[in-house]
């Protein structure tokens, strides 16, 4: 595995100076020039620990070792149905995780489940964040905000304007 990726970051696309694609043997890991790479090579991110003992024989399609993107990052939450009219893709979230406290992360929602989840009358939203520093990692538990649209022209009173009486609030 160690051919293949250098600081933890697995390589393989197109040669800056022949313009050639290249991928990498699997079997020795050496780069081949002009090899069309399969889906799965066309990934980069961190390796984690191997699955596998050295001399074990692998049935085709085993895990090796896990790969994660760590950059961009997707975050799957749900809303109450009720929110349906009031998020869109493109709008923004603010994610904050227990490992860092006090420290806001900011993403886009980028895609909306067209359906409602029966059980759980819930709508099913993925954001995408930027993580370039790899501070983020699959797995974390986060706390999302979904930043709604800012209400125009709402008339606001204060409380002690307001006058309770059994045949209706007045101001």
């Amino acid at each position: 595995i160690s051919p293949m990726a250098r600081g933890n970051t697995v390589l393989g696309g197109v040669d800056p100076d022949t313009g050639l694609t290249y991928g990498f043997d699997p079997i020795s890991g050496s780069p081949q020039p002009g090899r069309q790479m399969t889906e799965a090579e066309i990934f980069s991110g961190l390796l984690g620990i191997r699955q596998v003992d050295l001399g074990e024989y692998l049935q085709p399609g085993a895990a090796i070792v896990p790969l994660q993107q760590l950059d961009p990052l997707f975050v799957d939450y749900a809303l109450p149905e009720r929110h349906l009219d009031q998020v869109s893709v493109g709008q923004a979230v603010e994610i904050e995780v227990q490992a860092f406290p006090g420290e806001v992360f900011t993403g886009r929602i980028s895609a909306l489940n067209p359906g409602i989840d029966p059980g759980t009358r819930s709508l099913r939203i993925r954001a995408t964040l930027k993580n370039p520093q790899s501070r983020l990692r699959p797995g974390m538990f986060a706390q999302v905000r979904t930043v709604l649209p800012q209400r125009t022209g709402v008339l606001t009173l204060p409380r002690t304007a307001l006058t309770y009486n059994p045949y209706g609030d007045s101001v």
